[in-house]
């Protein structure tokens, strides 16, 4: 009769542990277990690369993003994407077509920091 109740606390003890997930099983938990770390973090073969700090483009696009206030990098961009090397043509003669690919509020700030630039 201890045999049987032997057996059924037994069985009992391996139904709950199936029902643990492997993470949380001693075997698993082990340092360096199954390509894991000590703290149970996956090993890498290398770190990425740390991203280098972003610094303003050179020519006309980060002379726009250090010259004009509220205009960044992006909105640069997408203006010399746009409009070539004719930008700053564009925004002196045919201001309305900035709205091509800005919001009305981004184009006027574009519209102002120009006009202030060229009266400074």
């Amino acid at each position: 009769m201890a045999d049987e109740e032997t057996a059924t606390e037994e069985t009992k003890a391996d139904a709950k542990r199936a029902d643990v997930p492997a993470r949380d099983k001693p075997a698993a938990r082990k340092a360096g277990g199954a390509g894991r770390s000590a703290r149970g973090t996956a090993k890498s073969a290398s770190k990425p690369a740390s991203k280098p700090a972003s610094k303003p483009a050179g020519g006309p696009i980060g002379h726009m993003v250090r010259n004009y206030a509220g205009v960044g990098k992006r909105t640069a961009e997408v203006l010399f994407d746009h409009f070539g090397d004719r930008v700053f043509e564009v925004i002196d003669s045919e201001p309305a077509r900035l709205t091509e690919v800005l919001s009305e509020g981004r184009a006027k700030v574009v519209r102002e920091a120009r006009r202030a630039e060229l009266e400074s």
